[in-house]
């Protein structure tokens, strides 16, 4: 799920101007909710400090994921964050000093790719965290000067209504072992994906 940003867009507030009556007062709604909630976002710059919670709300989403070929360990982010610099951002959403939530973007040319994020499940029943969280990450993407940022290819309804829309995904994997390529190549190509929805969250020009 990919979303082009036009040129003119270079803030959160420009990207919400783009909506639709009905899509931009659903965004709004999540954003003045999860504020009025106690929630607050803002740029986590050293993650070493929240290793440990980073990871435990990374793996209340890893573990309902219904494809999951590895688990990162709980210094990956802060060891990425530490290689990649200013390329990499990491968002957290906090109520009360505790982090809820956070959500990373890798910057790559142009394109910015959301990359993991983890949130407290149980919290996210009362309080739109997630889809904060997805908002978050326009914002951080905007920041770094992306134009195109590519979310991935699950939770395709939510990312829909941000104006993301699917594009062809290759994947190239090669095995040390040649005849292992084979049972990889058709293991890939069963993983099951379900079907976009067709969403046109922004106003025609």
């Amino acid at each position: 799920m990919v979303l082009d940003l036009p040129e003119t867009c270079a803030t959160l507030g420009d990207y919400l101007a783009l909506f639709r009556g009905k899509y931009k007062k659903a965004a709004k709604s999540v954003l003045t909710s999860t504020e009025r909630a106690g929630y607050r976002v803002e740029e986590i710059r050293d993650l070493a400090p929240h290793a440990a919670r980073l990871h435990e709300l990374y793996l209340e989403v890893h573990a309902n994921a219904d494809f999951r070929p590895f688990t990162l360990s709980p210094d990956y982010l802060p060891r990425m964050s530490a290689a990649l610099g200013d390329a990499f951002r990491c968002v957290g959403l906090s109520k009360d000093g505790v982090l809820a939530g956070f959500v990373t973007v890798v910057k790559d040319g142009t394109t910015a790719v959301g990359y993991y994020l983890g949130y407290d499940r149980a919290a996210n029943e009362t309080s739109p965290l997630y889809f904060r969280l997805l908002y978050a990450a326009v914002e951080a993407s905007l920041a770094m000067g992306c134009r195109r940022i590519s979310f991935g290819r699950t939770a395709l309804e939510p990312k829909s209504r941000l104006g993301a829309r699917p594009v062809p995904l290759s994947c190239w994997v090669r095995h040390r072992v040649p005849v292992v390529n084979v049972a990889l190549r058709c293991w890939l190509g069963d993983i099951p994906h379900d079907v976009a929805p067709d969403r046109s969250p922004f106003r025609e020009e």
